[in-house]
């Protein structure tokens, strides 16, 4: 059986090791929309550059939307940068998923957590109709 004493030493110990967890909440410190029922009608069109510095406690990036194009044809994808010049393409890693059974709509979702890089772009890899595209930057 264990003591009131050893329980209470072992809470204590518990207690300091949670006290010194840094603690979070949340903050968004940009969002945008970066395409509003557009029509990319070539491949590897690049979005408005998406700067994570503005704040320099940005550390994960939420990209989301919609599109009309059947998933099977077009991948959403990322592109990042140090400088704002040279771009390194990610593979594709968003998660396109048909918004309603018979609905001609698409809508996918991209989180990177712990970005290293300033800039990022968004991209389809091929063209693409009714596109709505947002982004969340935050800590």
């Amino acid at each position: 059986m264990t003591s009131l004493a050893s329980l209470k030493d072992g809470l204590d110990k518990l207690n300091l090791t949670l006290g010194a967890l840094p603690k979070s909440n949340t903050t968004i410190h940009s969002q945008k929309q970066l395409y509003n029922n557009a029509t990319l009608s070539t491949a590897f069109t690049f979005s408005d550059t998406i700067d994570l510095r503005e704040s320099s406690s940005i550390r994960n990036l939420s990209v989301y939307g919609s599109t009309t194009t059947d998933s099977s044809n077009v991948n959403v994808r990322l592109a990042i940068s140090q400088d704002d010049l040279t771009y390194y393409t990610l593979p594709p890693n968003a998660s396109m998923v048909r918004h309603q059974t018979g609905s001609p709509q698409y809508d996918y979702h991209i989180s990177l957590a712990n970005i290293q890089v300033r800039y990022v772009k968004v991209y389809f890899d091929a063209a693409a109709s009714a596109v709505h595209c947002f982004y969340i930057a935050s800590d």
